[in-house]
């Protein structure tokens, strides 16, 4: 079961919005849940790390964790679920080296999580590497990055 949210590009002033506006399909919470926010490394600089766990506040550029999906999974739709206290914390998510979300100005966490479908570069029945940044780490500007207040990570497992 899914359900749809409203994406809106800006306010109106007056309480509406106006502009571009597109659904989004996103598990509606009836999947088998796997929590994820245990033992991130955390890249504080370029090789520079620390293992945390979320929820945490900390300056860095991203956090990485290797993931092992079982194969009994391959046949469901997994789903990312990732939180951070303010809009423009994070803003990118790579699954195995693709980057599956990308919010050049922020992110979609003002919906109080973002929800990305990674299905397609899962590898089931191995090892997952999964990294959460910020746009600092994508544009080369400065890897030391900024602050982010993570707050949980979860995958989702639904029916396709």
């Amino acid at each position: 079961e899914f359900k749809y949210i409203c994406h809106g590009r800006r306010n109106d002033g007056e309480g509406g919005f106006m502009g571009e506006f597109r659904l989004r399909r996103v598990p509606a919470g009836n999947g088998e849940e796997v929590d994820l926010s245990k033992n991130w490394t955390i890249y504080l600089k370029d090789n520079d790390t620390i293992l945390k766990s979320f929820p945490c506040k900390v300056k860095c550029a991203m956090a990485r964790k290797t993931v092992m999906i079982p194969e009994k999974y391959r046949n469901k739709t997994v789903w990312l679920e990732v939180k951070a206290a303010k809009p423009d914390m994070i803003t990118f998510v790579s699954t195995n080296g693709r980057v599956r979300y990308h919010g050049r100005h922020g992110s979609a966490s003002w919906l109080g999580a973002m929800w990305i479908n990674i299905t397609p570069d899962i590898k089931f029945g191995a090892e997952n590497d999964i990294i959460i940044g910020n746009r600092e780490v994508l544009t080369w500007k400065n890897f030391e990055g900024k602050e982010i207040d993570f707050e949980y990570a979860k995958l989702i497992f639904c029916n396709k």
